[in-house]
């Protein structure tokens, strides 16, 4: 029997979850290009790039504990079944986003 109810539920959490790696992709994309900013830089110091880190910690922070929160309330609702399909799905999302043109592993 299908629990459209729980479905329902497992649905908000995961757009809720690409919502705020949309966010976090695009807060690394400017720490990266900020770091860019700064190597050029001749006259940076240690404590910009200290800061900046620091900075990016802090925003970052927010999203990995939220991450996190959901990511467990979505296995409290998924069956041992549907969170293999799920984790499994993760496993190849991360291998396709690691063999991006540009990725910062290349």
């Amino acid at each position: 029997m299908h629990d459209t109810g729980r479905a329902g539920k497992m649905l908000e959490i995961v757009k809720e979850i690409a919502v705020d790696l949309r966010e976090i992709d695009e807060i690394v994309k400017k720490y990266y290009a900020d770091i860019d900013a700064l190597n050029a830089d001749y006259h940076s110091t240690p404590d910009d790039f200290r800061k900046l880190t620091e900075e990016f910690n802090t925003k970052t922070q927010v999203f990995r504990s939220k991450f996190l929160d959901n990511r467990f309330k979505l296995k409290d609702l998924a069956t041992p079944e549907e969170w293999k399909k799920i984790t499994d799905q993760d496993k190849y999302l991360m291998e396709v986003w690691q063999r991006q043109p540009g990725a910062k592993d290349d």
